[in-house]
C-alpha cells in the first residue's frame, strides 16, 4: 500500500469512442479526491499505465505543494 492520495485503481480494456477505429483503448479510474478521476486514452495496456500513473503523480505534487483540493473560492473585491 502506498502513502500517496491520488492512485490508480483500475485499468482495463475500453471500447473506441470514435466509430471505426480499430485501435487499442484502456479505461482508467484514479482514486483519491471528491469523485474518481476517470479517462480513457488509446495505446497499450504498458503506456496508458504510464500515463494514468504519471497523472496520479502530478495530481499528488500539486496537493503536496498547496495547490486547490476544491472548488476555486471567489475574494472579495476591496471598496
Amino acid at each position: 500500500m502506498t502513502d500517496e492520495f491520488y492512485q490508480l485503481t483500475e485499468l482495463e480494456p475500453a471500447d473506441s469512442p470514435v466509430p471505426g477505429d480499430a485501435g487499442k483503448w484502456f479505461r482508467y479510474v484514479i482514486e483519491g479526491a471528491y469523485a474518481p478521476i476517470i479517462g480513457q486514452q488509446k495505446g497499450s495496456r504498458a503506456a496508458v499505465k504510464k500515463h494514468a500513473e504519471a497523472l496520479a503523480a502530478e495530481l499528488n505534487e500539486r496537493r503536496r505543494r498547496g495547490g486547490a483540493l476544491g472548488p476555486a473560492r471567489r475574494t472579495k473585491k476591496a471598496s
